[in-house]
Order: C-alpha cells, then sequence, then structure tokens
C-alpha cells in the first residue's frame, strides 16, 4: 500500500509484505499475494523530515522530503504541499521560513493530489538556516494531552 520513492520501500496493504523495488517505478504487483491493488497512490508516514519551500499563491507551502540532514542548498523531487487551513491550524504564527528543515512527529498521509493530509501531529521542531549550516532548533508545535 505504500512506495517510498526515496528508499524504493514497497509495502502491500493487502498482505503486509515488505520487499524493495528494483526500479524507481512502483511496481505492478505484489510479488507475495500477487495484488494488483497493492499500492492505492497514498503514503503514510510517522515522521517527515522536510525543506520548506515556497508559499503559494492560496497560502499553502512547498515541502520537499530529505533523507537527511544535510546542507542547507540540498533539495529533492519528492515535493509535497501543505494546505492553507494546516498552516493555519498548527502553525499560526510560527516562524517557517524559507530553507529552514522541519521534522514531523505523528501520523501523516500525502495522496495522489501531493496533499498532506495531517492525522495526528505530535511535535514539530524547525532548523532555521543560516548560511552553511543550521543554527538553532525550535520547537514550533506540540499536542497537548
Amino acid at each position: 500500500m505504500s512506495f517510498n520513492t526515496l528508499t524504493l520501500d514497497c509495502t502491500c496493504g493487502k498482505c503486509n509484505y515488505s520487499w524493495k523495488a528494483r526500479t524507481e517505478e512502483a511496481p505492478k504487483k505484489c510479488p507475495s499475494c500477487g495484488s494488483m491493488a497493492w499500492n492505492s497512490g497514498s503514503r503514510k508516514f510517522t515522521s517527515i523530515l522536510a525543506r520548506a519551500g515556497q508559499t503559494m499563491p492560496d497560502n499553502s507551502r512547498e515541502f520537499c522530503i530529505l533523507e537527511l540532514l544535510t546542507h542547507p542548498g540540498d533539495k529533492t523531487s519528492d515535493i509535497f504541499y501543505l494546505s492553507a487551513d494546516s498552516i493555519k491550524t498548527y502553525f499560526n504564527r510560527v516562524r517557517m521560513p524559507g530553507g529552514s528543515v522541519i521534522l514531523f512527529y505523528g501520523e501523516f498521509e500525502i495522496g495522489e493530489d501531493k496533499v498532506l493530509y495531517i492525522k495526528d501531529l505530535k511535535l514539530a521542531y524547525c532548523h532555521e538556516r543560516a548560511f552553511r549550516a543550521y543554527n538553532s532548533l525550535n520547537l514550533i508545535y506540540q499536542k497537548r494531552l
């Protein structure tokens, strides 16, 4: 049911079999159960490391998923968008400058439309960008118990 484009890890939603894809394309069927509908097009995450990108005209925000916390100029093509409603709900009056790295912890799903759907946000940290490194770590969201 999930295919990670960075690590090429696949997990079948029908039989829970996990394997690594041979190419950068999502496999057509599960090698264990043969299901053709193993990959629904959405990806589920419990944590996301992402670089903040530009703000869109509809006030949504672009992010790219990172595998490691690296040089501030590094970007990936694995892009998702955080809707304006989610930004107002979780990150109202929070400083997330472009190029900074955000660590999201909770339950998330990125659909085929590349929008991040927040099911349960527990913590969010922001590493603000400096010239060649990251200079601070700020807690920008914490779920109240």
